[in-house]
């Protein structure tokens, strides 16, 4: 099993985002405002009363919306970055490695729903970000790709897989419940990655 990916990423100025920081909840806070009304809708004075600060103590922390959004992908990269990371680390076969990937980016897109619905659609991104936000995302991309390569190579999918367009096919699949899970739901994440593992293993595995 995959350890979980421990959100941590370093903003402008070198803040770390990570858990129980205020920059933190600030980020979770506004990125569920955002997705919720809009980003051109939302205003600090809102933000600062979603996540119970006054509207000074908010700029004291972050000075801008804009920063704000920044951060918001830049966690959201950061947490796919260690997802990755974690899956690569799996014990066991290379089709664990890649069946952990597939299940725990399921779980974490569900988890931090909000994060990656508001970092996906908000495009293009805000410039002071855009260039690592891109570098991650490909980072992401390739090291998907060869987990796949991996398991092909071993033998234990199809000879003849893609491995870009099967990355691809996990990608899509794997992305929307950042858009439609909601927690307390006819199914957990845990449920919904198992179904969509079978969904993009299911005729791909090589039987042993």
């Amino acid at each position: 099993m995959a350890e979980k990916a421990q959100p941590t990423a370093q903003a402008d100025g070198g803040f770390a985002l990570t858990p129980g920081t205020t920059r933190f909840e600030v980020a979770l806070a506004a990125a569920r405002l955002f997705r919720q009304r809009g980003f051109g809708v939302v205003t600090m004075r809102d933000i600062a009363a979603e996540v119970g600060l006054s509207k000074a103590g908010l700029y004291h922390h972050c000075p801008s919306k804009e920063g704000i959004l920044s951060d918001i992908i830049l966690l959201g990269h950061k947490l796919l970055l260690d997802q990755l990371e974690a899956a690569r680390r799996t014990e066991g076969s290379p089709l664990d490695r890649l069946s952990a990937f597939i299940l725990t980016r399921v779980e974490l897109v569900s988890e931090y729903n909000d994060v990656f619905a508001v970092a996906w659609r908000e495009q293009p991104w805000p410039k002071d970000v855009a260039g690592t936000a891109e570098s991650g995302a490909a980072q992401y991309r390739q090291g998907a790709r060869e987990l796949i390569e991996a398991a092909r190579d071993a033998g234990q999918i199809r000879h003849d897989v893609d491995p870009h367009m099967f990355m691809l096919a996990i990608d899509g699949m794997t992305s929307w419940p950042g858009f439609w899970y909601r927690e307390g739901g006819a199914l957990t994440p845990q449920e919904i990655g198992a179904q969509f593992l079978e969904f993009l293993l299911g005729s791909m595995r090589v039987s042993s």
